[in-house]
């Protein structure tokens, strides 16, 4: 479903700002999670497989197509908002537009709306929601219509607990592959069963299993054993398992995480 080799992206065009490096990723069913702080490319890696950034280099494919032609493929669905924003209608005029693009019934969509306590929306505009309904909103129509992969960025951001809980038990219930990014551990512990990536500064290591997160260790340097080695700015780590000098999922703060690392 998903082909990245080496692939690397930019923000700017003339090359300067660095989003990706190197990105390699084969996803072909199943659901992922990718860990990391805020900044460290995970939103720029879904926006490229959606063929969203221009400025790129390697070889990136979805379903075997150029992420540029990707705007054809009804297989796949986001709850990026700029999405859902190119219609200026309400949010019922956007259920209708993307459930009749998609050749299939809204109804499913209004019901989701009810059981999220959110059918007061439907008349509003999606630029007049809160943060919080706006997230839910977003994550209701990336599920919605019958996908085959669902790209999901930071989904819990903005979302109180009864939201969290009832989306936990939809994504594990879907019939679709997902990738699901986010910058809190806690939630790779909701999904023990999931494969586990993490990025660090625009590049991505794994795959691990997320039942790991409590038996994975960051140590500075490159020691022996390791299973994985990152090199960032901030020094050489390695990810070893069973014993090392800071246990991952204790980490207090994904943002600083090389910062709790002696």
């Amino acid at each position: 479903m998903i082909e990245l080799k080496n692939y690397s992206a930019w923000y700017s065009s003339d090359h300067e700002n660095q989003a990706l490096s190197g990105v390699d990723l084969l996803m072909d069913g199943g659901k992922a999670i990718v860990v990391g702080p805020n900044g460290s490319g995970k939103t720029t890696l879904f926006r490229s497989i959606l063929g969203m950034v221009r400025e790129n280099d390697g070889t990136a494919k979805i379903f075997g197509k150029n992420p540029t032609n990707i705007r054809s493929e009804l297989k796949v669905s986001t709850n990026l908002p700029e999405v859902y924003r190119l219609i200026s209608g309400s949010v019922g005029d956007i259920i209708e537009v993307y459930s009749d693009l998609k050749d299939s019934k809204s109804d499913a969509v209004y019901r989701l709306l009810r059981d999220f306590g959110l059918s007061d929306i439907v008349k509003r505009k999606i630029f007049n929601l809160s943060t919080g309904q706006q997230k839910m909103l977003c994550n209701l129509l990336a599920v919605s219509f019958h996908p085959d992969l669902v790209l999901l960025d930071e989904p819990f951001e903005n979302l109180d607990q009864n939201r969290r809980y009832r989306y936990f038990n939809l994504l594990k219930s879907l019939d679709a592959a997902i990738l699901l990014n986010t910058h809190e551990l806690e939630i790779v512990k909701k999904l023990a069963e999931w494969y586990l990536y993490f990025m660090i500064q625009g590049k991505l290591y794994g795959k691990f299993k997320g039942s790991q997160i409590d038996d994975l260790y960051i140590t500075r340097g490159e020691v022996a054993e390791n299973i994985s080695v990152w090199r960032t700015d901030f020094g050489t780590f390695s990810i070893t398992q069973g014993e090392g000098s800071v246990k991952i999922s204790g980490i207090r703060n994904l943002n600083s995480i090389f910062d709790e690392v002696v």
